[in-house]
């Protein structure tokens, strides 16, 4: 004959043990991810001349660069997009605060870039950059001159 009524000591003691320890259910005990953030920290248009006229005056390509600070490191997203599609425009991330000159010259230290030739617009999406001093570089490896816009983005 069993007995009806309030369960033995020992298994509401193991009832209270399994509710101490488990999470609530509806929870995950805080550690929701945040959704990452997208901003826009530059901006703007490059003029670059083409390769005809850059080897008239001793370099391979023309290359637009330009200094920004990221005050905290994420993912950098570089997107850049010109009028002709004749035109081979790459986008190079540097180290440190490089010119234009400094860039055509070969003496800008490359944390990454772009190498398509047939990519229009083109888009440098580089993970894990720490904060730091860096710039943007567009180079043109087409034939005439070219105006373009980029837009400069960090997630985190």
């Amino acid at each position: 004959m069993s007995r009806r009524g309030s369960p033995p000591p020992r298994a509401r003691l193991a009832a209270l043990a399994l509710a101490a320890i488990l999470p609530a259910c509806g929870g995950d005990g805080g550690n929701t991810p945040q959704t990452p953030e997208r901003t826009q920290i530059g901006g703007g248009t490059f003029n670059v001349i083409g390769t005809e006229e850059a080897n008239s005056l001793g370099f391979n390509a023309d290359v637009a660069a330009g200094p920004f600070t990221l005050t905290e490191g994420g993912t950098v997203e570089i997107n850049a997009d010109w009028t002709s599609p004749a035109n081979n425009i790459d986008i190079f991330l540097y180290l440190g605060a490089c010119t234009s000159a400094q860039a055509r010259a070969g003496e800008c230290p490359v944390a990454n870039r772009t190498n398509s030739t047939t990519t229009k617009p083109e888009r440098l999406n580089v993970i894990g950059v720490p904060s730091g001093s860096y710039s943007v570089g567009f180079a043109n490896f087409g034939p005439t001159a070219e105006t373009g816009t980029f837009t400069l983005f960090v997630t985190r």
